[in-house]
């Protein structure tokens, strides 16, 4: 696999990549912990004064943690697309000694980590917000580990297909209508399919 021949080129790009992302890590944790936290606090308190089970709140804590990386993929594609009509940094990208796969796979990459990353913000908030109704001893961290993982994959490999669906910025509208909105809704965030 090229991965491993270009090792050294991965890493560096991957590395180029994510300390970009890093750099709007503190604004990424504060829109997730405005979003946690509404969702907690109407979701496991107020909600059950309507008469919703006690548990749900640890349900929609386990959905936002699902798909924290899902959200990620309008803002990875709309970066993108500003890059491949604006100032085109992949093509430099492309000039290295590597294939175009390297370069496809240190971006998913970077995605991915920063999806995990994020993922890993939201259970001790959650812990915090929750309190007493969702208990650490509860979690099934291997699956949980699983779990988030092979989501971040998923989303960071969906983002370069829904940028390479798109293909232009007048477009960036779709995404969300046609990919983000019926994933998040038809993937049961607010109800179990059960």
């Amino acid at each position: 696999m090229y991965i491993f021949r270009f090792a050294g080129i991965f890493y560096k790009l991957t590395k180029t990549r994510f300390y970009i992302a890093r750099q709007e890590l503190c604004d990424k944790v504060v829109n997730l912990y405005i979003w946690v936290l509404c969702s907690l606090v109407v979701m496991g308190y107020v909600m059950q004064g309507f008469g919703l089970t006690e548990s749900y709140g640890c349900f929609q804590l386990a959905t936002i943690m699902g798909t924290v990386g899902l959200f990620e993929i309008y803002g990875n594609a709309f970066r993108c697309m500003i890059d491949f009509e604006g100032d085109r940094h992949i093509s430099y990208y492309l000039t290295l000694p590597t294939r175009p796969a390297v370069v496809l796979w240190s971006m998913i990459t970077s995605y991915v980590l920063m999806g995990i990353i994020l993922s890993c913000f939201v259970l001790p908030f959650g812990k915090l917000i929750l309190f007493n109704s969702f208990s650490l001893a509860d979690v099934a961290w291997v699956k949980f580990v699983i779990i988030v993982l092979i989501s971040n994959i998923f989303y960071g490999v969906f983002t370069i297909a829904v940028t390479a669906h798109v293909g232009v910025m007048s477009k960036m509208e779709n995404v969300w209508s046609r990919f983000i909105f019926t994933l998040w809704f038809m993937g049961g965030f607010q109800f179990t399919w059960k």
